[in-house]
């Protein structure tokens, strides 16, 4: 039988668009679906993750990525056309709201749900505002005071048990498919790989142009130009790439912008290898969706043993002929060739039919290790901290990651985010870690 747990904490704006799509995911594909409160300061405590001063994981983040989740968050809003407002407290508490949940009937969960997602992040309204709480319960036939007891259980089983099935944060999905096979999916930007799971093969990332009647690629002369920063140390940049070649170059003036991921890290303050600085649970989700995006571009990814290896000469190379770097990022990837020893990366690009000599006597050459040492530094002015990240010129927009490609689309051919998106840190209404 397809069913999907949708496992959510009210205080967090992804939940809370989530919440808007998943009913009709599930109804759709004539999936079960469990709404399940969990509280996601729990989640926090019991991964142990990174966190600030005021509890807030976001807080732990770079200055300029921490800007960017912020916009990145509300241009989200805008186009899942959902009303967000930032809470003016921070931070947040959500334990008693949860414990309502939790003592809610099936039934009427999602409706109550709702009622506090729309309280708190349209409305502005205070979750720990006893009167507040009282009142929805009293619409619902609930009891404060009883979710005080009762719902402080149930909430603590929820929330431990998402904890040992994999989840570090909401929106979670546990999803089983028509096989039985059961997987954690995780994001609001991930309901389209949640719908694949439930068998809709018509499922897509939402896209403003639809691609069922996409507006006509402009005239080369007339199309915008996209810069593509990149480093071939990064599996997601090596996925982007992928989606670079194959979607956005037909309708894009794109320049690739080589850059040193390390030094870049090194400049805006995130660990060398942040996947080793995250929780087990999210290492062990980050390496599913690496999968799971990698079958979902149709394209082979083998993670390397040699990880994590040297880049300054593909990356050199890279800048004095941009035709070398499929064939290197494919090495790297998908081959098991390690591109970060020079035998071997003459090997690949011998092979792929370039002058590795040539090369190679070329990216000795103080003009372009220059080169290089200015794209990254010109990448963090511009507020880049991570790759692939795509800046869109004539917009001025910056757009990280490669589950961003249908937005970079959306704006290649003309959607604009909304000139109004507020940029409110995130941490202004991010929960603390509670107690369960």
């Amino acid at each position: 039988m397809l069913r999907v747990v949708f496992c959510f904490d009210v205080v967090c704006p992804y939940a809370y668009m989530a919440s808007t799509q998943i009913e009709a995911i599930a109804a759709k594909t004539g999936a079960e679906l469990e709404w399940r409160p969990v509280l996601l300061g729990g989640l926090y405590a019991l991964t142990k993750a990174p966190q600030g001063p005021s509890g807030s994981a976001t807080d732990a983040m770079p200055a300029a990525k921490k800007a960017h989740a912020g916009r990145d968050l509300f241009r989200q809003a805008a186009r899942f056309g959902v009303p967000l407002k930032y809470p003016p407290k921070n931070p947040r508490k959500s334990l008693s709201a949860m414990r309502l949940l939790c003592i809610a009937p099936a039934s009427l969960r999602p409706a109550l749900a709702k009622a506090l997602f729309r309280a708190f992040w349209v409305e502005e309204k205070d979750l720990e505002d006893r009167l507040l709480l009282s009142s929805l319960a009293a619409q619902y036939g609930l009891s404060v005071e009883k979710a005080e007891t009762e719902g402080k259980e149930v909430l603590q089983r929820n929330t431990q048990a998402a904890f040992e099935s994999g989840a570090f944060g909401v929106p979670t999905y546990f999803v089983t498919d028509a096989s039985g096979k059961q997987q954690m999916f995780f994001g609001a930007d991930r309901l389209h790989l949640v719908a694949r799971a439930l068998g809709d093969k018509e499922a897509d990332m939402p896209r403003l142009i639809p691609r069922s009647a996409p507006a006509p690629a402009p005239p080369a002369a007339e199309r915008k130009k996209l810069r593509f920063f990149f480093d071939f140390s990064s599996p997601w940049a090596f996925l982007g790439w992928t989606q670079v070649r194959k979607q956005l170059m037909p309708i894009a003036n794109v320049e690739l912008v080589p850059i040193f991921l390390g030094a870049l890290f090194k400049m805006v303050g995130t660990p060398i290898v942040p996947a080793f600085a995250v929780s087990e649970q999210k290492r062990a989700y980050g390496m599913k969706d690496l999968q799971d995006w990698a079958r979902w571009w149709g394209e082979s990814l083998r993670f390397p043993s040699f990880f994590p290896f040297r880049t300054t000469n593909p990356l050199r190379i890279a800048i004095i002929d941009n035709r070398t770097v499929d064939c290197m990022f494919r090495a790297a990837w998908q081959q098991h060739r390690n591109i970060g020893d020079d035998t071997i990366l003459k090997q690949v690009l011998t092979e792929n039919g370039f002058d590795a000599e040539a090369l190679f006597k070329a990216a000795q050459s103080q003009e372009v290790k220059d080169r290089l040492v200015a794209n990254t530094n010109e990448a963090k002015e511009l507020g880049v901290f991570g790759v692939p990240t795509y800046y869109l010129v004539e917009d001025k927009e910056l757009i990280w990651g490669q589950d961003r490609i249908n937005v970079v689309i959306d704006m290649l051919l003309g959607w604009k985010p909304p000139q109004s998106l507020d940029t409110t840190p995130l941490s202004a209404a991010a929960p603390i870690t509670s107690k369960l």
